[in-house]
């Protein structure tokens, strides 16, 4: 019961992360240059991102957290966060695990379910 209590405390609390990471993010677009947009955003993706190097791989907070960033990527295709994010996992994550599945869930997101289905017009070779 506490675990999954603490999963979804945890959860909640890094989706309202990325969200407010979102609207900060539509806050400084209209004030910063674009060069600096970019360098801010991608900053604060990293530091975002950085809760899974200080998670014990041992708990469930690693799997809960990895698991919650996956799943808001992919429900956020159209997100201008996905091109920081996924620069800042390049990055910033320790793992190259992690690394790889974050890059496949924004690369995923952004052909599969945002503006271009890439599926529909690139369908794979028998």
């Amino acid at each position: 019961m506490y675990n999954h209590l603490y999963s979804l405390t945890v959860s909640n609390r890094i989706e309202n992360n990325l969200n407010e990471l979102r609207l900060y993010y539509f806050a400084i677009s209209s004030v910063l240059e674009a060069s600096c947009q970019e360098h801010e955003a991608v900053s604060l993706c990293k530091e975002v991102l950085g809760i899974l190097n200080h998670c014990n791989p041992q708990g469930p907070s690693l799997g809960v957290l990895s698991a919650t960033l996956l799943e808001w990527v992919r429900a956020s295709a159209a997100s201008i966060l996905l091109l920081p994010l996924l620069v800042g996992a390049c990055q910033g994550l320790a793992s190259v695990t992690h690394m790889a599945q974050l890059t496949e869930a924004c690369i995923e997101a952004f052909f599969c379910n945002g503006k271009l289905d890439y599926k529909h017009t690139h369908p794979h070779p028998k």
